[in-house]
């Protein structure tokens, strides 16, 4: 049973840092830059570790200096801890139980 409560520990801890990276590469996708699932996985690490705000595409071309700027509004990180208090107290309750159950049957 330790090694569920462990994955599921992890999953909830990074469950909203991938919301905020999915939220920032729907806005760069808007700019037509197209995240690989790689250079998500970083973005999620940066976020993690609050690194600045600044993050570096591997694949960029080198040649090329364009800079990229996404603005998150308060309004936007609101609604996003919103989604997950929510989530919390609405739905991780049921989430569990299901879990439970699945485990006793394995």
């Amino acid at each position: 049973m330790g090694e569920y409560q462990t994955a599921f520990e992890e999953v909830l801890h990074d469950a909203l840092y991938s919301a905020a990276a999915d939220m920032i590469a729907d806005k760069l996708s808007r700019q037509g830059v197209k995240m690989r699932p790689r250079e998500k996985q970083r973005l999620v690490a940066h976020l993690k570790e609050d690194a600045g705000d600044s993050f570096l595409f591997r694949q960029w071309q080198w040649w090329r200096k364009d800079d990229l700027t996404v603005s998150v509004t308060e309004a936007e990180t609101q609604e996003l801890l919103d989604r997950f208090s929510a989530f919390l107290e609405d739905d991780l309750s049921n989430v569990i139980l299901e879990s439970t159950d699945h485990i006793s049957v394995e």
